[in-house]
Parts: C-alpha cells; structure tokens; sequence
C-alpha cells in the first residue's frame, strides 16, 4: 500500500468517526493523529502494516471505544469508502463480519 492509500484509509477512518460515531471534525482528526502516533511507538517486530489488513470503520470503531454493527451501515459505510479511496486505485474491499466462533486475537488499541 503506498503513502497516498495510507492516507486514504487514515481519512476513511477519521470519516467513520463522524459519521457513525458522531464525533466533532476536529475532534476525529485528533484522535486519529493520537492513534497513529501510538501506532508508530509500536515495540520492534511489530508490524505497522498489520492495520491496514483492518477495516477503517473497524478501526473507529476502537478508537470510538463503541464497537458497530458493519453490515448495519453497510451502503453507507460503501459509499464512504468510495468517497475517500477515489483518488486510489483500488479502494479496500468491505469483508464480511468474523464469524462469532472465531477466537479473538486482540484489540488494535
């Protein structure tokens, strides 16, 4: 994923906040810019890129605290990626829920 996508899943994210968690503008930006400098303090041997393989309304979701139902949002949540990934060549693809009976492998805050 090069910078530019980066910043397109960064954005998403930030327009997940607002639009399905309520957050102010301002207020979205900040947290995701907290969120990405706690990323970037990661320990070494950590892969920063593991958060991209995530989905952007699921990443707000845990930077919300307020975990969503996806599939709930599911035309809203696709057009919000249309809207932020247009400038990219392949916007992410909205994968299906995981399934209940999967074990959890942690949270990304």
């Amino acid at each position: 994923m090069n910078a530019e996508a980066h910043e397109s899943f960064w954005a998403a994210v930030r327009e997940c906040l607002i639009e399905f968690h309520g957050s102010a503008g301002l207020d979205a930006v900040r947290d995701v810019a907290e969120f990405r400098s706690r990323l970037e303090q990661a320990p070494p041997g950590v892969s920063l890129d593991m958060i991209y393989h995530a989905e952007p309304f699921d990443v707000a979701c845990d930077i919300a605290n307020q975990q969503l139902d996806r599939q709930r949002f599911g035309d809203e949540y696709l057009a919000l990626l249309q809207r932020t990934f247009r400038q990219s060549a392949r916007p992410p693809i909205a994968r299906p829920a995981i399934p209940e009976y999967l074990p959890a492998v942690g949270g990304i805050g």
